[in-house]
């Protein structure tokens, strides 16, 4: 069976693709290809590099590439997944309208909402807890995915 190659896809930095992307390779090894992307390449915080530390993973703090590079290089996926957090980004409808336009006509392409780590508030130990909670949610929503796309068995808790 060849790898199932996936995209995941946030509005900016990228820490959240990258974060799913590490758990759909890690959640189903040798049966997926996943990769991160973002719409505006930045330094990732260091919230979400510490929460994915947390439960052993590791991201990197430079952004992954832009959709925008990995259409000009004709990169081809089965699926594309947006993750972008309507409730604090104003841009969102024009962000899932390019994700279609570049995507879909190759890509089965799926919608999330998932918060940015950048839209947190509170005090350090309220973000600290309430990225955590992001990571989760990525984490459950790439193992519940990975079932539905047929390329895990059950769904495997990451923690």
């Amino acid at each position: 069976m060849d790898k199932v190659n996936l995209l995941f896809v946030c509005s900016s930095g990228g820490a959240r693709s990258l974060i799913a992307a590490a758990f759909a390779n890690r959640l189903s090894p040798g049966h997926v290809a996943a990769l991160g992307a973002c719409f505006d390449p930045d330094r990732i915080g260091s919230l979400p590099i510490a929460a994915a530390k947390e439960i052993d993973m590791e991201i990197p703090s430079v952004s992954p590439k832009s959709v925008y590079d990995l259409y000009r290089e004709q990169a081809v996926f089965d699926h594309v997944v947006s993750m972008c957090y309507q409730v604090d980004y104003k841009h969102c409808p024009i962000f899932m309208t390019n994700i279609d336009l570049l995507f879909s006509k190759k890509a089965e392409v799926h919608k999330w909402m998932i918060p940015d780590f950048r839209s947190l508030e509170g005090s350090a130990e309220e973000k600290r807890l309430k990225a955590a909670e992001i990571v989760n949610q990525i984490g459950e929503n790439v193992a519940e995915f990975l079932v539905r796309i047929g390329v895990a068995d059950k769904v495997i808790r990451h923690r």
